[in-house]
């Protein structure tokens, strides 16, 4: 397409697009190429049209006069952009018909031109009353207009009611903002940028910004002077409530933004032990720029640790399970087409096994903490009850030091519609004297 009257970024999307469809990459890992204002363009379309693939086929089906499963995989890729864009993005309709039209054209010639056309132009008249979903099962129905696999609309649906649950879809459907820890960074220094920023209503030391880019080129990210973190990740360290001088066990420790919060929290006093099966992404926290000196790393499945592995007489130990990560769909586009309802079922059984392991190195009056970025109950109360039944020498101890509003039952619960962060969920567990 090098004579191409269509945006590189358009291009560098639809290149990439195709990658995903044909080698199942990963959103976030897929190398989109291009200058840094392309490849932000394109990847916001290649995580929109990921994110909302499902709503927008439907109204392929509804707005294609033939079989759509005809169609080539092309002229749907294409298609999904178009939609993508005229409905989601700010981009006149005009400019965006053209645009898709002539891709098509470049992509698969010019006899799907009309076709791209038609379809796009009824879009945009139609935008205001588009075709709805009535299949007479509303979760269904929800997950369709929501674009979320039914199998979570319904878990959801059973433990929120639907009227919450579709409040829920369409704030993980809106377009994520950050939050940035600041170590060597003060709010005048971003003023200083030209960040707009808020400062964070749960966290010490966060602000929530809307754009990552002029922090991205001023260094300070590559420096250590920052860190990009969730603030309901945050508020775990928070539960963890670690102290100069204490010794710390983070047992799934990888990629270790939690663990660099911990050690900063310590004021580089104490021991952070980080712990992960996986060498290689243990290797993104031995390289941290800024992380404190006390941390030391740990390779081995710590469903296998005993308390010989690790440092003697820890004060914390926290165990961040693998989860299904429902609770940050929002921020990772291709997550809800990757979970099934099996990846539940083995999930819990992964973390009930992880929890058994870790109790084992909670000392006499030690802390642990469990936690999950997951909004599932089966992954979250459910895992701790169970626990608790099964270890009459643990017991919840509740998180006072917490904003009230992030508290339900004893647990810590971060909800993206009523906190307006990501889904986060942990339980502050003390061992009783022996």
């Amino acid at each position: 397409m090098a004579d191409s009257t269509v945006s590189s970024a358009r291009q560098l999307a639809y290149r990439a697009l195709t990658r995903i469809d044909q080698t199942e990459a990963y959103v976030d890992q897929v190398d989109i190429g291009g200058t840094p204002r392309q490849r932000r363009q394109a990847r916001d379309v290649v995580a929109g049209v990921t994110r909302q693939q499902r709503w927008l086929w439907f109204l392929i089906t509804q707005l294609y006069n033939g079989t759509p499963n005809d169609l080539e995989p092309a002229v749907v890729r294409i298609l999904k952009m178009g939609l993508y864009e005229l409905l989601f993005q700010a981009t006149p309709a005009r400019a965006a018909v053209h645009q898709y039209v002539e891709l098509a054209k470049d992509v698969v010639g010019k006899r799907v031109a009309g076709l791209v056309n038609g379809i796009l132009r009824t879009a945009d008249r139609q935008r205001d009353d588009l075709p709805q979903p009535d299949t007479g099962d509303p979760e269904r129905d929800l997950a369709i207009r929501t674009s979320m696999p039914t199998w979570l609309v319904r878990r959801w649906a059973e433990a929120r009611g639907l009227a919450k649950t579709e409040a829920l879809l369409h704030r993980l459907n809106e377009r994520p903002t950050y939050a940035l820890h600041l170590f060597d960074v003060t709010p005048a220094d971003l003023d200083d940028l030209g960040v707009a920023w808020t400062p964070s209503p749960y966290v010490d030391g966060m602000v929530r910004v809307e754009a990552l880019q002029p922090v991205v080129q001023a260094g300070w990210l590559d420096e250590g002077r920052v860190m990009v973190q969730g603030e309901g990740a945050a508020l775990v360290v928070d539960l963890l409530d670690p102290q100069p001088g204490d010794t710390v066990l983070d047992l799934c420790a990888a990629p270790g933004t939690k663990t660099r919060s911990i050690a900063h929290r310590m004021n580089g006093q104490g021991r952070v032990w980080a712990n992960d099966h996986s060498a290689h992404r243990l290797q993104a926290l031995q390289e941290a720029p800024g992380a404190p000196g006390i941390i030391e790393t740990h390779t081995a499945d710590a469903r296998t640790l005993t308390p010989e592995d690790a440092p003697d007489a820890p004060t914390h130990v926290l165990l961040d399970v693998p989860c299904t990560g429902t609770g940050v769909l929002g921020r990772r586009a291709d997550l809800r087409w990757r979970r099934t309802p099996n990846d539940v079922q083995e999930l819990v059984a992964l973390q009930d096994e992880l929890l058994e392991a870790a109790a084992r190195l909670v000392p006499p009056e030690g802390i642990l903490v469990y936690s999950t970025c997951s909004l599932l109950p089966q992954e979250n109360e459910e895992r701790v009850q169970a626990f608790l039944d099964r270890h009459s020498d643990f017991e919840v101890a509740p998180p006072a030091h917490l904003p009230s509003d992030v508290q339900h039952n004893g647990f810590l619960q971060t909800d993206p519609v009523a906190h307006g962060t990501d889904g986060a969920f942990g339980a502050r567990l003390r061992r009783t004297a022996a």
